[in-house]
């Protein structure tokens, strides 16, 4: 009886870990999401949460942060980024007093998806925002679309 249960258990286990990792795959950046309905949008605003960011566009478009997120200018040097993940205190807020506001009224030019883990848009200005799915809740969501990762 002792042997049954041990080996219930170790598989029990073994499940657990195999829905994890599914899991994990399944809420990372998709490679077929669609960044086109930003394109010509400018940012509008940002609003500023106790954990997270949200990034509201000229087209009804946003993007509400939980994860980490990071702005590069044109030559791929940092100009600002979270200060970690959700749930690390003080959260996700800037760590460059929010430089990223240098983006307000820049309009969305391309954008690239590295799944699973981060997408970038790409503004007129050559400055790039990544938003990183890097939280094991949720990283951000993306409205209308009811997107959430």
């Amino acid at each position: 009886m002792k042997a049954l249960v041990t080996n219930h258990l170790a598989v029990a286990k073994l499940l657990s870990r195999a829905v994890f990792w599914e899991l994990r795959e399944m809420y990372g950046v998709p490679s077929d999401l669609d960044l086109t309905r930003f394109y010509g949008a400018s940012l509008d605003q940002i609003c500023l949460g106790p954990f997270y960011l949200s990034f509201n566009f000229s087209n009804g478009m946003h993007i509400r942060v939980e994860g980490s997120w990071q702005l590069l200018d044109a030559t791929g040097a940092v100009l600002d980024e979270s200060d970690g993940p959700v749930g690390q205190v003080p959260g996700n807020q800037s760590r460059r007093n929010l430089r990223v506001r240098s983006l307000l009224v820049d309009k969305v030019e391309s954008g690239e998806i590295d799944a699973p883990r981060s997408f970038t848009l790409r503004f007129a200005s050559g400055c790039r925002l990544i938003i990183i799915a890097d939280s094991e809740l949720e990283s951000f969501s993306i409205q209308p679309g009811d997107i959430f990762v």
